[in-house]
């Protein structure tokens, strides 16, 4: 249970080192599936109505779908991280760059 509520700052942790983490994600019904996937789990399993072995079972699952969404979204940030620049970095040269990008179809 402690690894579930755990990965939402170990995201985070990771972005201040990698910022391309910080980009926008695409709206994702996976996503909002395995988010409420995680507060049922949790909720069944902590509520004692399960066996211990069961509710170990049902965490169990429920921290792999979110380390699968994660390490899903965390690939499509890592595809895209070049192409999602802050302010900060956006200049004539990386303008004429994004430029020739969508052009070329990158």
């Amino acid at each position: 249970m402690l690894l579930i509520g755990a990965m939402r700052y170990a995201f985070v942790a990771a972005a201040r080192v990698l910022p391309w983490l910080y980009s926008e994600l695409r709206p994702s019904m996976a996503r909002k599936t395995v988010a409420a996937f995680q507060g049922i789990s949790l909720l069944v399993a902590g509520s004692g109505f399960l066996p211990y072995a069961a509710a170990a079972g049902l965490v169990a699952c429920a921290l792999a779908s979110l380390v699968w969404s994660f390490g899903r979204d965390v690939r499509w940030l890592w595809g895209v991280r070049d192409r999602t620049r802050g302010p900060a970095e956006t200049s004539g040269a990386v303008v004429a760059e994004s430029a020739a990008d969508l052009v070329a179809g990158r």
